[in-house]
């Protein structure tokens, strides 16, 4: 199904909705086809098949069958887009989405069952609505989620018999937090296989496991998290569970927990903390970065013991250089060793989760430290033994060497108090020095996105560990730390500061965080990485997304005061390294917000209206700090390209006013900035203005019933409410609303005041002012008077 089908299909949806008097609203309906579409294409397919593999249990509780698949949709679709967006390894997220492209992983069997999939959603919606003209919008809802499902049962996925006149049955397992850490469904392998297992009473169960295995690192690690007394378990399944998930997960019958603690209470109690910590983890994506975090290890004891004699002798140097830095090879030291003068994290290395394979199973086990008796303990299925250093290094480098290590567990000490007024991270202008320790609060700043947007109420939240005090510390670290570096800059700008005392990384980076936002400094240094170093490529023979290096080539001079031995250094492999953690995740957040730029550029507004729609719809899970920048950037781009549509078109149609306010509707559901919410109101506005006095007087009444019916809350409603009404003195109404004044923060108003007068430049010179602009003004606070910003017309 090509992507003009598509939107055939979400418009014949939203037709019916009007046709039934239901709200249309294309930005928060959670039951729209589109909305369906994306947040179920990987997931319910193989959540179903995975149900259905494995011997149907006897439901008998209180739960019903229809309450246990709402519940089961509630937690899938919750997780839906964060999932897609922190588990794709690949240069863009267009290339692995089959609505837009049918570049396929052989491994992954997606053209097997796309098109099923949606003659499986279109059959099914066609029934609903066949069943559901009376029906409320609720009931409609689960109807329309239960007939996918329905449907979905019978696809012929990867060549099996199709299953015919059997009730659905749900597995017990609840979806929330199913596969973990697999829960990344897009850029994994399906590998099923055929196994019987004991059912508990001597007799013997045929079954399918179903593995997933990330591709790089190469982890497998399966729990399940069943809620107590959601269902009654039989024997069987508790069995399966236990040779699919071994250790790894909770009971919901009683009789069987208690069995279960009574063999091995003690390291039972112990795993499952360990594994709720994980689990925890896994919302965190810390997992996703586990090849990048045992990058920046020592890959020898030879290397680490080296690396903690540098330490041991220097420690005060060391010490101001790493204090508010999430190292992971030093908190490795810091964990094990005593450090003279070395500063106290605020997070500890608590555990280390191993994985070994031994034929067919993996053998999970894991370092777990002791913070009373300051020692680590090695827990595995069958015992609990104490781990002296030299084995403890032993077991470490072993299995970094061997890519085992599956993840690090950090965990807030809270017998320390974070003091106030603690030093910032060392950025002065005299360092150039490159350690390999350093690694610029990576995993801090993980833990604050994370944190600030998504999990400080969330049920996996742990006591002492993602608490709103911690976030609170690492807010205002980053605060302070943004303030010294507008501090240190005003100071170097007072001493007309040389070239050579601009060199280095890290100077380079205190430029650009007081010129700009601190995450767009860094996302300027990581693009230029991404050019791989040949900032002499042209355009035409670049392999790679053009409208990326269109920006990268524009750019690769910051501001006219930025001194050539940064831009440099910045071709420095050493740099390279040091920011490849952060590499992929930005990248990918680039290569989606460039597209949409590029849709924009051409000028394609039914293409930008339905990618605005797929990716942005719910802006709120893509938790990257420099996604919300171009995403800003992105919305500037609407302004542009409708306030030069407004200004170029001569005539004016019904049409383009509607589209003009779909368009518009969905910019306003992502604005998370108020000014720019304000802005766009204005500007809207303006069109209006304009659209009424350009438009012909023969349809003035139809548009404006159409602006009436667009926002009676916005616009004055005494403008509109005496139809028909005379084009002047409409005008003059809408001429005497109040003007906004923006007060203590950089508005979007100043931009579309410039853009306007950029309308004629060639695209690319037009592309580079535009950011030059932005990032000149991004920080020049004050007050903009809307009175004295020159209409449109």
């Amino acid at each position: 199904m090509d992507l003009a089908a598509a939107k055939k299909e979400y418009q014949k949806y939203l037709n019916w909705k009007r046709k039934e008097g239901l709200p249309v609203n294309l930005t928060n309906d959670r039951s729209s086809l589109f909305t369906c579409l994306l947040q179920s294409l990987y997931m319910i397919p193989y959540f179903v098949r995975k149900t259905f593999s494995m011997p149907s249990p006897q439901l008998t509780g209180t739960l019903s069958q229809s309450q246990i698949l709402i519940q089961t949709l509630q937690g899938l679709f919750s997780n839906m887009m964060s999932s897609i967006e922190s588990s794709i390894n690949c240069n863009s997220l267009i290339d692995k989405f089959p609505l837009f492209n049918d570049k396929l992983n052989n491994n992954i069997l997606i053209k097997d069952y796309v098109d099923s999939f949606f003659k499986g959603i279109n059959k099914a919606f066609e029934d609903v609505m066949e069943k559901s003209k009376t029906a409320k919008k609720r009931k409609i809802k689960k109807m329309f989620i239960g007939e996918i499902l329905q449907r979905i049962k019978y696809w012929d996925i990867k060549g099996t018999k199709k299953l015919k006149n059997e009730k659905i049955e749900f597995c017990e397992i609840e979806v929330e937090n199913f596969c973990g850490n697999f829960y990344n469904a897009v850029d994994k392998t399906f590998q099923r296989k055929e196994v019987e297992i004991n059912d508990g009473k001597g007799g013997k169960i045929s079954g399918y496991q179903t593995l997933w295995i990330n591709k790089d690192p190469k982890i497998m690690l399966f729990h399940a998290n069943v809620k107590k007394n959601q269902v009654k378990m039989s024997d069987g399944t508790i069995e399966i569970l236990k040779n699919f998930y071994p250790k790894v997960f909770r009971l919901s019958n009683k009789t069987e927990v208690k069995k279960f603690r009574t063999e091995k209470s003690r390291v039972d109690s112990k795993l499952r903390v360990l594994i709720e910590k994980m689990n925890y983890l896994s919302t965190l994506n810390l997992t996703t970065h586990i090849s990048n975090i045992i990058s920046y290890l020592p890959q020898s004891s030879q290397d680490l013991s080296l690396s903690l004699q540098r330490l041991n002798t220097q420690s005060e140097q060391y010490t101001q250089n790493l204090e508010s830095s999430i190292s992971h090879s030093f908190y490795l030291k810091s964990s094990i060793f005593q450090i003279k003068g070395a500063f106290k994290p605020v997070f500890q290395l608590h555990a280390i989760i191993i994985r070994e394979q031994k034929s067919e199973l993996d053998n999970f086990f894991c370092l777990i430290y002791d913070n009373y008796k300051k020692i680590w303990k090695l827990y595995d299925r069958n015992a609990i033994q104490e781990v002296n250093e030299s084995e403890f290094l032993q077991l470490c480098t072993t299995n970094i060497e061997q890519n085992n290590v599956v993840a690090m567990i950090y965990v807030k000490d809270t017998a320390f108090k974070r003091k106030t007024d603690l030093p910032m991270q060392n950025f002065s202008v005299n360092t150039n020095v490159y350690k390999k320790d350093e690694y610029l609060s990576y995993i801090d700043e993980i833990l604050y996105d994370k944190m600030t947007y998504k999990n400080i109420n969330s049920e996996n939240t742990l006591n002492g560990y993602a608490d709103k005090e911690l976030v609170k510390l690492i807010k205002n670290e980053y605060l302070s730390r943004f303030k010294k570096f507008k501090k240190q800059y005003k100071e170097l700008k007072v001493k007309k500061t040389t070239t050579k005392e601009w060199e280095g990384l890290d100077n380079f980076a205190l430029f650009l965080k007081c010129k700009c936002s601190e995450d767009m400094a860094r996302w300027f240094i990581l693009d230029s990485v991404i050019r791989e170093f040949n900032p002499e490529k042209s355009l035409e023979n670049l392999q790679v997304n053009p409208i990326l290096h269109l920006h990268l080539n524009e750019f690769t001079s910051i501001s006219e005061n930025t001194p050539n031995d940064c831009l440099l250094a910045k071709k420095n492999y050493t740099i390279y390294n040091r920011y490849k953690a952060e590499y992929t995740e930005f990248r990918i957040d680039c290569e989606i917000a460039f597209t949409l730029l590029q849709f924009l550029i051409n000028g394609d507004i039914e293409e930008v209206s339905l990618c605005i729609f797929l990716f942005f719809q719910q802006s709120r899970t893509f938790n990257s700090p420099v996604f919300k920048e171009i995403l800003i950037i992105s919305q500037a781009f609407l302004l542009y390209l409708f306030s030069h549509l407004i200004v170029s078109t001569e005539s004016y149609s019904i049409d383009f006013i509607k589209l003009y306010i779909k368009f518009i509707k969905l910019v306003n559901s992502l604005t998370y900035s108020e000014s720019f919410d304000r802005a766009i109101k204005n500007l809207s506005k303006e069109i209006m203005k304009i659209s009424i006095e350009n438009f012909p007087k023969e349809n003035i009444d139809e548009l404006a019933k159409i602006y009436y019916e667009w926002d009676k809350d916005e616009i004055d409603i005494e403008i509109l409410e005496n139809l028909p009404i005379k084009i002047q003195e409409l005008k003059e109404k809408i001429l005497i609303i109040e003007p906004c004044v923006w007060k203590d923060e950089w508005t979007v108003w100043s931009v579309v005041d410039w853009i306007r007068k950029e309308l004629n430049e060639a695209q690319t010179d037009y592309l580079k002012k535009w950011f030059d602009f932005y990032i000149e003004n991004s920080n020049d606070l004050g007050k903009i008077n809307y009175k004295n910003i020159k209409a449109i017309n």
